[in-house]
């Protein structure tokens, strides 16, 4: 029985450091998002006002949408890596509209729409969400008008408000 017990408390100290692991590593990877963001998105808008910096602000634009699209590659059951994934389709969106590919930005705005609604329906008081969800629905907005369809815009720009 001692034996017993020696490998039950090494197996519990074992799996208890491999779920503070997981936990550091869940814990990195947003930050490494994070600093993305920071970096990446202001830096691209500090560009905007300079014309001759456009292509780099393009090319700024574009890398950072394929860090996006590798990061959303990894499906998550998890509520906090859905609304970050529900956030980088956001954002993956908003840098397609702003190079220009609306047809990818709906994609991925609807499907961080879809997303950003199916966890309000679980928690329908998270402002977070809330305030994401109405910046899709005037992005989605911006694209429809620009496409001409403005009653497909007029809706989306009433749901932002």
């Amino acid at each position: 029985t001692l034996g017993l017990s020696t490998a039950t408390m090494t197996f519990a100290d074992l799996k208890g450091k491999a779920e503070n692991s997981a936990h550091n590593a869940k814990l990195k990877e947003r930050m490494a998002r994070e600093a993305v963001d920071s970096l990446a998105l202001v830096t691209a808008e500090r560009l905007a006002g300079i014309p001759a910096a456009s292509e780099i602000r393009k090319e700024l634009l574009e890398d950072t949408l394929a860090f996006y699209q590798r990061f959303i590659t990894t499906p998550e059951d998890d509520s906090i890596l859905r609304t970050d994934m529900a956030l980088a389709l956001g954002k993956m969106g908003r840098l397609e509209r702003e190079l220009g590919d609306d047809n990818a930005a709906l994609e991925h705005l609807h499907q961080s729409e879809k997303m950003l609604q199916e966890l309000l329906e679980a928690d329908s008081s998270n402002l977070s969400l809330q305030l994401n969800e109405s910046v899709n629905q005037d992005n989605l907005g911006e694209i429809y008008a620009r496409r001409g369809q403005y009653e497909q815009a007029t809706q989306y720009y009433a749901n932002a408000l």
